[in-house]
């Protein structure tokens, strides 16, 4: 029996040792994400690069599997969390799911693995080193992905000046950036060349920063504002507060709400110094009932009588009824007369499974196997609304995550963002931070503030240059008073007018700038 765990381990500790880079490089990426300070932003993926030009294709697809896995284990880990506490599932069954899906989160890894070596195969050596940073930026990308997980958002975590040149190229760009320096420094080591490849590194990181803080310089002015306030009642899962407050849970939770914003309100009208606030903004799904709209003007409703008593307007997210059966996750909007200010902003980009079953339109059928999943009415796209006076871009949540539908919005001509969260499904400490700083994202490329109300946090308003202002506590009852500043005039960033193709021409430029290097090299080695 002792003969047989000796042989065992000796079999375990092999395989470890076989895939030891590229878990190192799984754990490097996770452990330089949101929210870790980003230590090994600029070297994570060199012992991948490097596990991948030692092995033979099995070896490189299963170690590749490998570091995209705990990659997102850890990066992801609060899918687990979410699963057992709310998907009322053991903890078997949890592990199990996030399991599945750190396999397939990063698995443009995989591709970029395959794709590489193919190439590697058909071309010249030292060309085919100088594919490793643009093959894995192609599927970084274009992979489709269900929560972004590249390296650009990284820096405006760790408030590197060179986040500011996302208005022009994207964040995506940043990341692409991320790459190069990663490869300089794999090529220091692999070619023992360090000062060469590591000032060139530096030279990398330095220009990019200082085009950074010159691109601060040169933003519009900001000399308009408008006073919100953000209401976090911090309420969690509403299963949980039906089950806690029974048939009464609306009134318990409408009351907190109106509550918290009569105080607040009470607080900033008795201040000389402060202008009245100009809007209220609730979190998503704050409104604690199914609202049909067809009845809304005319029927008496305690938020027409909180905007019309305090003077103010208010948007807040809710449940719209739509026809007999669809139900939309939307914004409504209440005027400073108690009326009906806009059109409800019905969520466009659902969250898979959470809010809609993939692949049910086509195949009917599988709704039949599955009917706990939720089918949500999907929203129309991005569409500007008017309140207090500004135009406003809704995001609804899961929304911020995707530059082109940001884009979109601000393209409308809008003033500002709001964003209407419920994070209150996940963990306390990684998926808040994730999710806010990817929001920022969107408030550097588009160079417009973003109000963002959450249920139980992160609730805060970020300015259009990212920094993000005073942090609501999380799992608290909280509001807060902001005055947000915006440009009087339409402003409208490079990354606005072309960022569709944006990656495509950074791409292009990567890949010619990388060929003729390449070019450049294997002539220079023939000649000598």
């Amino acid at each position: 029996m002792t003969q047989f765990f000796k042989i065992k381990f000796s079999q375990t500790f092999s395989i470890l040792n076989i895939y030891k880079l590229p878990m190192i490089s799984g754990v490097l990426q996770a452990t330089s994400y949101i929210p870790f300070p980003p230590w090994a932003l600029f070297f994570c993926l060199v012992p991948l690069w490097f596990f991948w030009i030692k092995s033979d294709f099995k070896k490189s697809i299963i170690g590749t599997l490998v570091c995209a896995f705990i990659a997102s284990f850890i990066g992801f880990y609060w899918i687990a969390i979410t699963v057992h506490d709310f998907g009322e599932m053991p903890w078997v069954i949890a592990i199990l799911a996030l399991s599945g899906f750190s396999l397939i989160a990063n698995i443009y890894l995989v591709f970029s693995s395959i794709t590489w070596r193919f190439f590697d195969l058909y071309i010249n050596k030292e060309i085919s080193l100088w594919l490793l940073p643009l093959i894995t930026a192609v599927f970084m990308c274009f992979f489709p992905s269900l929560f972004p997980f590249h390296f650009g958002y990284a820096w405006i975590y760790a408030k590197l000046p060179g986040a500011q040149v996302s208005d022009i190229f994207g964040v995506m760009s940043l990341a692409l950036v991320t790459l190069i320096i990663n490869f300089l420094i794999f090529m220091a080591i692999k070619q023992k060349q360090y000062l060469k490849y590591g000032l060139s590194a530096l030279a990398v990181f330095v220009t990019i920063n200082s085009l950074g803080l010159i691109r601060l310089k040169f933003l519009p002015t900001e000399n308009e504002s408008i006073k919100v306030m953000i209401v976090q009642a911090n309420i969690g899962n509403l299963d949980k507060q039906i089950s806690k407050n029974k048939y009464s849970f609306r009134e318990v939770i409408l009351d907190k709400y109106l509550s918290l914003s009569e105080k607040t309100m009470a607080r900033s009208t008795s201040s000389k110094l402060d202008k009245n606030v100009d809007l209220v903004v609730w979190p998503e799904t704050a409104y604690p009932s199914y609202l049909n709209l067809g009845t809304f003007d005319s029927s008496p409703n305690r938020l027409n009588e909180f905007a019309k008593k305090n003077n103010v307007a208010f948007a807040t997210g809710f449940y719209q009824t739509v026809g007999d059966q669809q139900v939309a996750n939307a914004i409504l909007y209440v005027d400073q007369l108690g009326k009906l200010s806009d059109f409800p902003t019905q969520k466009t980009i659902l969250l898979a499974f959470g809010e809609y079953l993939p692949f049910a339109e086509t195949f009917p059928y599988i709704r039949k196997l599955l009917p706990m999943v939720a089918d949500f009415k999907r929203g129309p796209g991005p569409e500007a609304r008017s309140i207090a006076n500004i135009r406003i871009g809704p995001l609804i949540c899961y929304e911020s995550l995707f530059p082109d539908f940001s884009r979109d919005l601000a393209n409308l001509k809008i003033n500002l963002f709001i964003n209407l969260t419920n994070d209150s499904w996940y963990d306390d400490f990684f998926e808040p931070y994730q999710h806010m700083y990817i929001t920022a994202g969107r408030a550097l490329e588009n160079r417009r503030p973003i109000i963002r109300a959450t249920n139980t946090g992160i609730s805060t308003v970020i300015k259009s240059n990212g920094e993000v202002m005073e942090l609501s506590p999380r799992n608290q009852e909280w509001t807060g008073l902001y005055d947000v500043f915006y440009p009087d005039k339409y402003y409208q960033s490079p990354y606005q007018k072309w960022g569709r193709t944006a990656h495509h021409f950074i791409l292009i430029g990567f890949t010619l700038m990388l060929l003729l290097t390449g070019f450049i090299l294997r002539r220079t080695k023939k000649q000598s």
